[in-house]
């Protein structure tokens, strides 16, 4: 295999490349290293492709046998996933293949170039047409999921083809009710009210339109308007009503008028856990301004409860508390 490598990579990653591309020339021009995911950025003869290394820090602690069968079972439920969704309507890459590789799935997939969210940073003007293509895209979802598929509806998670049309890039972690259980995270959850919350969060619409206001949010917070407009692009009818009284009554929209003590006695009175509320708070809260990407950031990382223990999930609400506090 002819080489060229522009980031910095390991001989693992050299080895994936090599079983995926053969003595093809290969070009990597990036790199990411995600909380589920490596992720590499290649140019081959196809042209530009993404190679997804999923659940590696997982599966690299697992005896042979265990890392074998827990990357066939990752690879069997996204290809689950990848068919129902397009069973459903949602567009994905036009290239999506899965292997394993040394015990380790692989995931091949074509290159979109910038994701939504790069591109409404870059120039608003585009975000109301992303906004209403988006939801129109997911509208099968909602109608014939039967809350049996989810969607992780961050602006990062979708991109434009080259006609504009949009593409649901980031199918793994895969989001379905699968052989008899639910997978809602990776690595997934073994507590069942958790997989309860993350069903409402990402497999029903009020929970998936809401991820997606929220990312509008921690942006800027008048993105809610956009946000709002998009919602006529739901089909059905009796849905749209209801999601428009919801939407009109989450707690963030009540703190902009509200003393001091006020915000502390909403914040007070949620249920311990409520992440979508608490973040939805901070992005109102939180001033325009260079500080508010990294203390975004901060709160992100404060109200991420799956997976982890009761005491570090206490730890993480007295730290939210912390961060918000400044900003009441």
């Amino acid at each position: 295999m002819r080489l060229q490598v522009n980031t910095s990579i390991s001989e693992f990653e050299r080895n994936v490349l090599e079983k995926l591309f053969g003595h093809e020339a290969v070009e990597v021009l990036w790199s990411i290293d995600s909380r589920s995911a490596r992720i590499l950025g290649v140019r081959e003869a196809r042209g530009p492709m993404v190679v997804k290394m999923p659940g590696w820090r997982t599966l690299e602690v697992l005896s042979p046998d265990e890392r074998l069968a827990g990357a066939n079972t990752m690879n069997r439920a996204t290809t689950a996933f990848h068919t129902r969704l397009m069973d459903l309507g949602v567009t994905l890459p036009n290239f999506y293949q899965m292997s394993e590789v040394n015990g380790f799935p692989v995931h091949l997939s074509s290159d979109h170039g910038e994701d939504c969210a790069q591109i409404v940073r870059r120039d608003q003007g585009q975000l109301q047409g992303i906004l209403e293509k988006i939801v129109r895209n997911l509208n099968g979802v909602f109608e014939r999921g039967n809350a049996q598929i989810g969607i992780d509806a961050r602006l990062s998670n979708f991109a434009l083809s080259q006609d504009g049309e949009i593409i649901y890039i980031d199918i793994f972690p895969p989001l379905i009710y699968f052989e008899g259980q639910y997978f809602v995270h990776f690595p997934n959850p073994t507590v069942l009210e958790e997989v309860s919350i993350e069903i409402d969060r990402k497999f029903k619409p009020l929970g998936i339109l809401r991820r997606l206001r929220f990312d509008l949010l921690a942006v800027n917070p008048t993105w809610h308007e956009c946000f709002f407009q998009t919602l006529d692009m739901v089909e059905n009818i009796h849905l749209r009503a209801n999601l428009k009284v919801r939407f009109q009554n989450l707690p963030d929209q009540l703190v902009g008028q509200m003393s001091r003590q006020k915000r502390h006695d909403l914040l007070k009175s949620l249920p311990f856990g409520d992440v979508d509320s608490c973040r939805e708070i901070a992005a109102q809260l939180i001033p325009m301004g260079e500080l508010r990407d990294p203390v975004m950031n901060q709160v992100f990382a404060a109200t991420s409860f799956v997976g982890v223990s009761n005491a570090e999930r206490l730890a993480r609400w007295e730290r939210f508390q912390q961060i918000i506090d400044p900003f009441l």
